[in-house]
């Protein structure tokens, strides 16, 4: 009984990992740690971050849309820009990139926003990191309108919708059926203190 006991507590505990790895990994702190206002021409930022997990970063650029600028529009040309980004952990330098483009993502029309990606992705590990961004050329709809950039964890949907759905069921069925094996092995033990 005892081996059978620590079986189940074992099936918990690799429940209890797999659930506590789930609420970590999709934290918001992990899913978008750097969301800064976009530099002027000239300026530079320098922000600390951390992740708990490895995965794909990309920048994302959200700049509110006037009246005028056409919103609805089925596509929107890449914006000019130089746009230099270091990434550096522990003295080591992780990403080192000029970007020039700016490119179309999507709009979210209600809240009258663009959004503007750039097309590279970044796979950082987990750790401690700060991230330098300067611009030296700015768009001109970014320097009229203003722009909020934003680290994001860039997953392929599918791949990303699976894959951390099957860990949380997986955390959730291993915990329920430890817990249920704990606790029948537990009557069985007192049932049996109890015959004796």
């Amino acid at each position: 009984m005892k081996r059978l006991f620590l079986a189940f507590l074992v099936i918990t505990i690799c429940g209890a990992i797999l659930l506590a790895f789930s609420a970590t990994e999709d934290a918001s702190t992990n899913w978008r740690p750097v969301t800064q206002p976009y530099p002027g021409t000239g300026l530079q930022i320098k922000y600390p971050f951390a992740i708990s997990s490895e995965a794909s970063y990309r920048l994302e650029i959200a700049v509110p849309a006037h009246l005028s600028d056409a919103i609805g529009l089925p596509e929107k040309p890449p914006l000019e820009c130089i746009l230099s980004i270091r990434i550096i952990s522990n003295s080591v330098v992780c990403v080192d990139e000029t970007i020039r483009t700016l490119e179309h993502e999507g709009e979210y029309l209600h809240g009258g926003l663009d959004f503007y990606t750039v097309k590279n992705s970044w796979d950082l590990k987990r750790g401690q990191y700060d991230i330098e961004i300067k611009s030296e050329k700015t768009p001109e709809l970014i320097a009229s309108n203003g722009a909020m950039l934003t680290l994001e964890q860039y997953k392929y949907p599918v791949e990303s919708i699976l894959r951390d759905r099957f860990r949380l069921l997986s955390g959730f069925v291993l915990c329920g059926a430890g817990l249920i094996g704990l606790l029948l092995v537990g009557l069985r033990i007192k049932q049996e203190a109890n015959e004796k």
